[in-house]
């Protein structure tokens, strides 16, 4: 996708979903009961690119779409992230396979990483 491009007193992000054992998630800040920041996310695509004026340390959860998401359908939380103004970051979820398991969601270790762009 097209580069983000950095301004000096904002934060611009997007989640990319980068697991193709959950075909769709959905991430939200601080809790998966909150309105989620980025929803129905696919395999191997990017959000919208959203723009934030406040700087802080985030937690963002993940999870498979569902109607009423409870703390037992979270995939994983990402605690403390920081993203820092002037910076653009692509929040990317993805997961490794546990050695001589199937790549399954039941066997997937799944991460989170902001990568800064420039």
């Amino acid at each position: 996708s097209d580069p983000l491009g950095a301004e000096r007193n904002q934060i611009r992000r997007r989640f990319i979903n980068g697991s193709n054992v959950v075909p769709f998630v959905n991430t939200s800040i601080d809790s998966v009961q909150g309105e989620p920041i980025a929803s129905d996310l696919a395999y191997l695509t990017a959000s919208e690119v959203q723009t934030l004026s406040i700087e802080r340390r985030l937690s963002f959860f993940y999870w498979e779409p569902t109607e009423t998401p409870t703390d037992d359908d979270i995939l994983i939380m990402a605690d403390n992230i920081s993203l820092n103004f002037g910076k653009n970051y692509s929040v990317v979820f993805y997961h490794r396979v546990r050695d001589g398991q199937a790549n399954t969601k039941n066997d997937a270790i799944f991460r989170v990483r902001a990568l800064q762009e420039f």
